[in-house]
């Protein structure tokens, strides 16, 4: 079996805001323009979630913050 090498609290972080949200991790994948396969690859923990997918994210959810979903000890909201 694989490891999973990537950051779970990335994954929590992700998962938070698809919740959130209220929609889908395929209806996410269009709303940022990454393929399912790819988020389903983070979710999974066996694609790291990059700076550039966490800055799509953030463009279509403006209330979180990237360093916050890249895995900082910020808090998840803009405006907490």
């Amino acid at each position: 079996m694989q490891e999973l090498r990537y950051s779970k609290v990335k994954v929590e972080r992700l998962g938070q805001i698809i919740k959130e949200a209220g929609i889908t991790k395929r209806k996410l994948s269009k709303m940022i323009g990454y393929t399912s396969a790819y988020v389903y690859g983070i979710m999974n923990r066996r694609v790291d979630l990059t700076k550039a997918f966490a800055v799509k994210v953030c463009q279509v959810f403006p209330q979180y913050d990237v360093d916050w979903l890249l895995d900082s000890e910020k808090k998840g909201k803009n405006n907490d």
